[in-house]
């Protein structure tokens, strides 16, 4: 396994097996979940790897608790060793990764308060000094603050795997660097910021690393830069949290796009069939302004459906993931910017107790994993073969 050179990267990729087109996002990175991966075909990984509280225990699940770094105060370094006493474990999980042929995208920061994320910055920048409110904007332009940021990605593209010896930097099994998760600002008067940031940091990472891609991490919502696009939004809400796809995605060290899809979550009072029709004009959007606009390949690195709610239904939620499949598989056919869909979240059996409202395990919901494993087996045939593969792996209605 190769790492993937980002210099050489255009939509032309999405024709080899370089780019990802299917896998799974966990918020608990467990061990197992690298071997099912392979079991079922799918290519990658995307872990939540920054949870607050006690390391993992050998005698239970392990979760990885990287809490953001960049910690100078006294107080602090309890929990900074803490922190890096757990980090062997993420050290074995990517060579477990890379052994069984998956490829991981990392998230460096949460911007949810509840895994520590951006407002965890703010307040260390508070306790060592700086005159910050507790507003957690000021994440994207206090100095004090995106210099912990800027320390704590370092240390993490700097270590060196104590399992492989091969540092962060040049791991094959990494895929991409997500700067933040669902990256908004509390403030619609931020956007400048948000945006100056992601350009800040999309080089700082590339300056340490220059093998791997970087992805913002967006939902890929519309600003107000283009009218015409805030149709496509799921609500008014969402133009005010200052992310834009477009924008967001241009910057130049941002080598693909990303684009999360909740459509029950949404819309929440909205019928299955608007819900269908909301999706389906939501990934066409994205496909469109990929391929046209920016140019680059995009991911849609979030599809999840609230499962554990009254009234949904395991039919309703593979019926909206086959949307996204299939739409995504279109775009691919046509060598076109689509770059694959990841469902949130598949977990492992044995680990009920970290689950959401959208979480599901295989055995539990076989139609589903059924249409997964079917997925990554016509992608799979496509990278592999000329001919047209859907008479061996297509997805029945």
């Amino acid at each position: 396994m190769e790492a993937l050179n980002p210099a050489a990267l255009s939509k032309d990729v999405l024709g080899s097996r370089e780019m990802p087109r299917l896998g799974r996002n966990t918020a608990e990175l467990e061990l197992d979940a690298v071997f099912e991966l392979a079991v079922a075909g799918m290519s990658e990984l995307t872990p939540r790897a920054n949870r607050k509280g006690e390391a993992g225990r050998s005698d239970e699940v392990v979760v990885i608790e990287t809490v953001p770094g960049g910690l100078r105060a006294e107080e602090d370094q309890e929990i900074h060793q803490a922190i890096w006493s757990v980090m062997p474990v993420l050290d074995y999980i990517i060579y477990e990764a890379r052994r069984n042929h998956i490829r991981l995208i990392l998230c460096l920061v949460n911007n949810l308060d509840n895994f520590g994320g951006k407002a965890q910055y703010v307040k260390w920048a508070q306790a060592a000094g700086a005159n910050l409110t507790n507003s957690t904007d000021s994440f994207f332009y206090d100095p004090t603050v995106k210099g912990y940021y800027k320390d704590y990605v370092k240390a993490i593209l700097t270590r060196r795997n104590s399992y492989s010896g091969i540092r962060y930097s040049d791991e094959p099994a990494i895929f991409a660097w997500e700067l933040m998760n669902e990256p908004r600002c509390v403030s619609n008067s931020s956007g400048p910021h948000l945006q100056a940031w992601i350009a800040e940091m999309a080089a700082y990472v590339k300056s340490l690393d220059a093998k791997h891609l970087v992805a913002v991490g967006i939902e890929g919502f519309y600003g107000t830069g283009i009218a015409e696009r805030l149709g496509f939004n799921p609500g008014d809400w969402a133009a005010s949290l200052c992310s834009d796809f477009i924008q967001n995605s241009a910057v130049e060290n941002i080598d693909f796009a990303s684009v999360h899809a909740y459509p029950d979550s949404w819309l929440p009072k909205a019928s299955m069939e608007e819900k269908l029709r909301y999706l389906s004009s939501w990934v066409d959007s994205h496909l469109n302004d990929s391929e046209h606009i920016l140019k680059k390949p995009v991911l849609f690195s979030e599809v999840g459906y609230l499962q554990h709610v009254e009234g949904n239904s395991t039919v309703d939620r593979d019926i909206l993931l086959r949307v996204v499949y299939d739409k995504i598989y279109d775009s691919a056919r046509k060598l076109q910017a689509g770059g694959g869909a990841l469902i949130w979240q598949l977990m492992v059996e044995g680990t009920h107790m970290y689950h959401d409202d959208f979480s599901l395990v295989a055995r539990d919901h076989p139609s589903t994993y059924k249409l997964i494993t079917e997925q990554s087996c016509r992608l799979q045939m496509l990278y592999e073969n000329d001919r047209d593969p859907d008479w061996q792996c297509a997805i029945q209605p």
